[in-house]
């Protein structure tokens, strides 16, 4: 995995984005996440559709807890 997350940071084109501590709360970020992912990457389902509906839910959850959203919602 570190070879992958390596080759991922050298990119030239990479993006840099580090997630808040959520806290207690991590696990509900980890959730969203993982959804998205699965429903998106494996499922083939509309991006926009799914950001749409879990967008809202995780800029709640860093609302919530007071931690800035990471880029580029951070702008």
């Amino acid at each position: 995995m570190a070879t992958g997350v390596n080759k991922q940071v050298g990119s030239k084109d990479a993006l840099l984005a580090m997630i808040p501590s959520l806290g207690p709360k991590g696990g509900e970020f980890t959730g969203a996440y993982r959804q998205a992912f699965e429903r998106i990457v494996l499922k083939g389902e509309d991006i926009k559709t799914v950001i749409s509906e879990l967008g809202p839910k995780l800029r709640d959850l860093f609302k919530e807890v007071g931690a800035p959203l990471p880029p580029p919602d951070s702008g």
